[in-house]
């Protein structure tokens, strides 16, 4: 039994390897860097118009994008997450954030229907333009949605800790069990927008059995290599002698084609296992 799983994992690594060496994928990771950083902006002005609708507090949020973050990344989206500015929310506006933010999320179709073989219309093609709107949507609702449950769950936290000894005759403090449990939490977050994009990026839909490998590789990979680029980017690297002013795009660009890299990899490591196992 060990020995073939050992088989079975090396020759799931040699199909990695074997479909990232075809040349289509040599600047797939630069171009979903490319398209990331031109959706970011229009993304978080969605995130914060929508959260003002739903009255949800972004400070959670802002809070995440501090903690798992590049600190450049973190000074370019913050000052557009201003939920106040809801009230001028137009039809108009929001489907063109819309399409500005969907862009990433198409790149990622195209890649996703070639890597699987399925045959790909035109570059102007209207049905996974909508598509690729229609996840990003579904993607900020999800965000939207878990942003309430941390608030509500933060409320029920403070009355815990409020009436925790009155109860039980111990005093529980949540905050400290939320510093032990956020790390988790991020993981598993992470985890379920994997899920979710790996499952519908193809043009057809993926059951999540089938993509559980490479959303648990890219979500380890993407907080991973975020660690080590903000601790590099921090100690080590100095681009702004170089670009000056530009060194923030910079360095955002070599994060998002770290991410990017890392999701390409999850795709190929969701169709080796599939072909392996199933």
């Amino acid at each position: 039994m060990a020995k073939k799983k050992r088989k079975d994992l090396k020759k799931i690594v040699f199909s990695i390897i074997k479909s990232m060496s075809d040349p289509f994928y040599a600047g797939v990771a630069a171009e979903l860097a490319f398209f990331f950083l031109l959706s970011i902006i229009p993304t978080v002005l969605l995130l914060g118009r929508l959260s003002g609708l739903f009255s949800v507090s972004l400070n959670f949020f802002i809070e995440f994008i501090h903690i798992y973050t590049p600190e450049e990344f973190a000074d370019l989206v913050i000052p557009y997450l201003e939920p106040d500015s809801a009230k001028s929310l137009s039809i108009i506006f929001f489907v063109f954030s819309l399409w500005l933010a969907s862009r990433g999320f198409f790149a990622l179709i195209r890649i996703s229907n070639y890597a699987y073989n399925i045959e790909m219309d035109g570059p102007f093609n209207f049905s996974e333009r909508l598509k690729a709107m229609k996840i990003t949507l579904l993607l900020l609702f999800m965000i939207i949605f878990g942003l309430l449950i941390v608030i509500y769950g933060r409320l029920i936290g403070e009355f815990i800790t409020r009436n925790s000894a009155v109860v039980i005759g111990h005093n529980i403090v949540i905050d400290d069990i939320w510093y032990m449990i956020r790390w988790p939490l991020a993981f598993f977050v992470f985890y379920w927008i994997m899920i979710y994009v790996y499952s519908h990026s193809p043009n057809y839909h993926l059951p999540a059995r089938k993509v559980r490998p490479g959303a648990i590789f890219s979500t380890a990979g993407i907080i991973v290599s975020s660690l080590v680029f903000s601790f590099y980017v921090s100690h080590f690297a100095n681009y702004d002698i170089l670009y000056g002013s530009l060194a923030n795009v910079i360095s955002l660009m070599l994060w998002f084609y770290l991410i990017g890299y890392v999701i390409v990899v999850g795709i190929h490591i969701n169709i080796s296992f599939d072909k392996t196992h199933y």
